[in-house]
């Protein structure tokens, strides 16, 4: 059962700022207790979901337990997602859409001599990988049709498919391509997207014979997504293909000015400044354990982190396997919905002992 006046006490003192920034463990000094939030590796990563786990309250003379509240702090307006009154619940399963990132909070409440009520808090940040696009198409043009192929990631959980296409005359500005959040569809205020394909039996080829003329231009995006999902955020499109590969948008000139961390234990948090170009489709975070000295040499021998396809993400909480005293090396690399790339600089982070 909820308890209001608890609720109070939790958005005044519980989840605060030192926790929204990055590392929290707030506890009363008297009670040999933290939290401990994690990730709950017994069970699988999905694309859709996110598992959690906390330490169990450890029971004392001094405390009476009243429950762990999870919240979704990712914002100012906090959300509360579950209240668990029973000690042992200290696994959950959170919904998330495809290539989300949340701030999560976990609050243990408790009572000390019948009077006042405590709260010790845990935050990370956790996050589900987006929907692999269709990659590598191409397109062979013959008179009066387009003949696509693409490839797809066996593991990208998508059961739809639709084929949008777009198209200009001679000297026609070479389209873009945004997306309206509500419907998940392009929005066509500037550019016209029209669907020439959609499909539940997901295959790798396409044949285009819908009003191919020689004296337009034409470029096509792939759009995947989960069929019957509740959540309207699950797909992903391709970057967009022209028909004559020279038709592109350059990406534009940015600095990411991306800064790692030095003084946490177990985590480093990376900041940047946005990609802030209607054109943008994504960064990647790589790492490396050597200092390498160029992007490609990083990229052929380090690890992709996380790919993420939300423009106005700005951090990133590096905890895969992080270790302490360990220094760690990453770059970002910026994608526009071309694939042209834009990439940071190459900096150090560390973990303290």
């Amino acid at each position: 059962m909820k308890r209001i006046s608890i609720i109070i006490l939790i958005l005044l003192y519980g989840c605060g700022e030192k926790t929204i920034a990055g590392i929290s463990n707030d506890y009363t000094p008297t009670i040999s207790y933290s939290i401990n939030l994690d990730w709950n590796n017994s069970e699988p990563r999905s694309i859709t979901q996110v598992d959690i786990k906390w330490n169990k309250w450890v029971t004392n003379d001094s405390t009476s337990f009243l429950s762990y509240y999870v919240k979704d702090v990712t914002t100012e307006n906090d959300k509360l997602l579950e209240d668990f009154t029973n000690t042992s619940d200290t696994t959950y399963t959170i919904d998330f859409a495809t290539g989300t990132f949340l701030k999560i909070c976990v609050i243990a409440n408790y009572t000390k001599d019948d009077i006042d009520t405590y709260i010790s808090s845990d935050t990370m940040q956790f996050f589900t990988q987006p929907l692999s696009p269709a990659s590598e198409i191409l397109i062979d043009t013959d008179p009066l049709q387009h003949n696509l192929s693409w490839n797809i990631d066996d593991q990208n959980n998508a059961s739809g498919l639709i084929i949008f296409r777009s198209f200009i005359q001679e000297d026609g500005e070479i389209p873009n391509l945004l997306i309206n959040p509500s419907n998940g569809l392009p929005e066509q205020q500037e550019w016209q997207w029209e669907i020439v394909y959609e499909t539940t039996d997901i295959g790798t080829t396409f044949i285009d014979t819908l009003n191919i003329f020689s004296d337009y231009k034409y470029f096509y995006c792939i759009k995947m997504q989960i069929e019957g999902s509740d959540v309207i955020e699950n797909y992903r499109y391709s970057i967009i293909k022209p028909a004559v590969a020279e038709m592109i948008n350059p990406i534009n000139d940015h600095e990411l000015n991306l800064v790692a961390s030095n003084d946490f234990e177990d985590v480093i948090i990376l900041n940047w400044d946005i990609y802030d170009y209607n054109d943008f489709y994504s960064y990647e975070i790589w790492r490396h354990d050597d200092n390498l000295s160029t992007h490609q040499d990083l990229i052929s021998n380090g690890q992709k982190l996380v790919e993420v396809t939300n423009k106005n993400l700005n951090y990133f909480e590096d905890r895969f396997e992080i270790g302490s005293g360990k220094k760690w090396y990453y770059l970002i690399k910026t994608f526009n919905n071309y694939g042209q790339e834009v990439y940071s600089e190459i900096v150090e982070g560390d973990t303290r002992l």
